[in-house]
């Protein structure tokens, strides 16, 4: 196997030198990201504004066929409407599972890079709470600094009480609750 797989390589570093055409993939190697730590760089060098870096994860057959990837779209990209600048996960099955393997982490959502503390968005934490402007979620849903905004006045909040009954509570015309008791609970 190793035989085969540096012929290959062999081959394919002598076809580079032959037929003399410019690679538009780099891989580079203990890269440095600027801060000290090294990294492996997958650089597409197209210059197309339907250039993309796509990563893609094939497997099974053509009746049992799955894909999967990670997309990253230049802003000047124009292959799709709107993709101009955003990075896609994506797959063509079931959905997708994000997962961490520990059971004391979180799962941090942040805008504007680092550091965590001015640029997180919104965090699941390791007890199942959200945090929406919140750093460290108190409880199950935790709102900070913004409101809570329900445009359709026909749904509303439901809340269950003590002896097991459901209520919805909307808002009429004067800004006063209404409440209206459930035959069933969600």
């Amino acid at each position: 196997m190793k035989t085969q797989i540096l012929t290959m390589l062999l081959l394919c570093v002598i076809s580079n030198f032959l037929f003399a055409q410019e690679s538009r993939l780099l891989l580079e190697t203990n890269a440095s990201d600027g801060i000290g730590r090294n990294q492996l760089d997958l650089i597409n060098t197209s210059d197309s504004d339907r250039s993309a870096s796509v990563q893609r994860f094939i497997t099974g057959t053509t009746t049992n066929q799955v894909e999967s990837g990670f997309r990253n779209f230049p802003f000047s990209y124009t292959g799709v409407d709107d993709y101009g600048g955003y990075f896609s996960i994506s797959n063509n099955a079931s959905g997708i599972i994000f997962r961490n393997e520990t059971s004391n982490g979180d799962f941090r959502f942040l805008i504007g890079g680092f550091p965590i503390l001015t640029n997180q968005k919104m965090i699941l934490d390791r007890d199942g709470n959200l945090g929406v402007g919140a750093i460290d979620p108190a409880s199950r849903l935790q709102v900070k600094g913004g409101d809570i905004y329900l445009e359709d006045v026909g749904t509303g909040v439901i809340m269950k009480s003590p002896n097991g009954t459901c209520w919805r509570m909307t808002v009429n015309d004067s800004g006063n609750p209404v409440f209206t008791e459930l035959m069933s609970c969600p």
